[in-house]
């Protein structure tokens, strides 16, 4: 069964989820990054990109779309303007819908870890 979010949204879901990873590791949230980091895992995102995510650094080798993600989750995470030649790339890339989707899934995932650290939210035990 596919999850409302994959009809609606254009986006490719790596790339969904290496901006995700960025606004996690932004707040700390080990809640967030437990739980997308088994997401990217499933998605087949190569687990030494995912140490270097979580160890708050870039990947190198990440597709051009990955890499797009990263540079804007972390602009965005940096509580400045979003530089114009970013922008532009996710619009050239994307379209205006596109611009919207990541921004907004940026920003979304940011109010999740600051709700999710606010109420202390422990990562689940292993069984």
């Amino acid at each position: 069964m596919t999850r409302a979010i994959d009809q609606i949204a254009i986006l490719p879901k790596k790339m969904r989820e290496i901006a995700i990873l960025v606004v996690a590791v932004r707040y700390q949230c080990a809640f967030q990054i437990h739980a997308h980091v088994a997401v990217a895992e499933g998605l087949g995102i190569p687990l030494v990109h995912l140490a270097t995510l979580t160890a708050g650094l870039k990947p190198t080798g990440l597709a051009a779309d990955e890499s797009l993600a990263y540079d804007i989750a972390h602009a965005l995470c940096a509580g400045s303007p979003l530089p114009e030649p970013l922008y532009r790339s996710v619009l050239t890339r994307f379209g205006q819908r596109g611009v919207n989707e990541l921004i907004y899934l940026i920003g979304a995932y940011c109010m999740l870890a600051i709700t999710l650290n606010a109420f202390d939210i422990a990562v689940p035990e292993r069984e």
